[in-house]
């Protein structure tokens, strides 16, 4: 795909040299980014300074889909005064590789959060290390606190929402990683907590703020007092 450039000389001459270096580079920056709107870079060299370093100003804007803005830029000093003006060119689109490919990591970790399933921990055994999560679909699955990542087990409480992410364990499905989204109905996305998934109990004793013990038997809405045990 051509990205459409607008380029820009003042106070320096337009030579081929220079556009071709600039297209290049332009060019290249498709290794990070594909939906690139448009390029604008400006090249200007200072009519009078007193300041020592390089005279050039070099500004790179780069539009990204959607309404996204990376800008790079050198001024005036940046590069020592015998720096030629490639150089600084170069060492301009450099900083704008080093914003996309930041860009780039930001966009997959999204991507990687959205997939994972959400859920809330419906029992906890803080003793024994272990509890249960119950899904959308109604199903509870079983988590150690190893897989809490980013030492939140402690922080972990009836009614908490988290991201999992699901494996085959050897008695059946559990959860690999458990990432905490935040308490019962304080979650860091705009979805609510459905809290027809969880158990009335779970819900008394969260708002009223009584302890609930370790091993204590929740009971979700059409299951058995039973409930599931957890695995050896």
């Amino acid at each position: 795909m051509q990205v459409p450039l607008e380029l820009s000389f003042r106070g320096v001459e337009r030579s081929p040299e220079l556009q071709e270096l600039v297209r290049a580079q332009v060019h290249r920056l498709h290794r990070f980014a594909h939906d690139i709107i448009s390029c604008r870079v400006a090249v200007e060299r200072r009519q009078s300074h007193q300041e020592t370093g390089s005279p050039f100003r070099v500004r790179v804007e780069l539009k990204i889909a959607p309404g996204k803005t990376l800008v790079a830029k050198r001024r005036p000093g940046d590069h020592g005064p015998h720096d030629a003006l490639p150089m600084i060119i170069s060492s301009t689109f450099r900083a704008l590789d080093r914003q996309l490919k930041k860009l780039a990591e930001q966009r997959r970790g999204d991507v990687k959060r959205h997939d994972e399933p959400r859920a809330v921990v419906v029992k906890l055994f803080a003793e024994q290390g272990y509890g249960f999560i119950g899904t959308p679909g109604g199903r509870e699955v079983y988590f150690h606190r190893n897989a809490v990542v980013n030492g939140a087990w402690d922080e972990l409480d009836i009614g908490s929402e988290v991201r999992y992410v699901q494996q085959m364990g050897e008695k059946g499905p559990q959860a690999s990683t458990v990432h905490l989204v935040g308490r019962l109905g304080v979650t860091d996305a705009a979805v609510p907590i459905d809290l027809s998934r969880v158990d009335r109990d779970i819900r008394r004793a969260r708002l009223t703020r009584s302890p609930v013990r370790p091993g204590t038997r929740l009971r979700r809405p059409g299951t058995s007092s039973g409930g599931p045990r957890p695995p050896a």
